[in-house]
């Protein structure tokens, strides 16, 4: 966490521990009861919105490379209206790739365990890298070097 310029300890660790913490880590471990994304195996295929709001699937997006830099202050949606509107945010900075929401349902949080965030790179329908858990387990460097062997 603290590589990220714009992430500093001041912004993060006079909350560590507080209560809200803790609800948040209880909902990450919790949300990955519902795992089935795991390194080797099919990719599951999920629900997900494009930005105008057409339901499509995940599946759609696998032949694209995924990377994501920096991250946003984006509270929980209670509605789909919300959710696209902190997509808006990110699409904003200009991501090199599709930028697609999940179902309010969250399932595809669920089957790719990627509460608060989490890393794949996929390739023909495959889990071909599975990243730890963020905000600790997140490693981009690892994802680098894996589409780097792709290459």
């Amino acid at each position: 966490m603290t590589q990220n310029p714009k992430f500093k300890y001041e912004d993060w660790g006079p909350t560590f521990l507080s209560p809200v913490f803790v609800k948040t880590v209880i909902s990450a471990n919790w949300c990955t009861l519902g795992l089935e994304a795991f390194e080797g195996y099919t990719a599951p295929d999920t629900t997900v919105y494009t930005m105008d709001g057409q339901k499509t699937s995940i599946h759609r997006f696998l032949k694209d490379d995924w990377a994501f830099a920096n991250n946003f202050d984006i509270r929980v949606h209670k509605n789909m209206e919300e959710r696209l509107a902190a997509a808006r945010v990110l699409v904003k900075e200009d991501p090199l790739c599709p930028v697609v929401v999940d179902e309010m349902s969250n399932i595809t949080t669920s089957k790719y365990g990627a509460l608060p965030e989490r890393l794949y790179v996929l390739q023909n329908g495959k889990v071909i890298h599975q990243g730890g858990i963020g905000p600790w387990g997140y490693r981009p460097e690892e994802v680098r070097k894996v589409l780097e062997k792709m290459k």
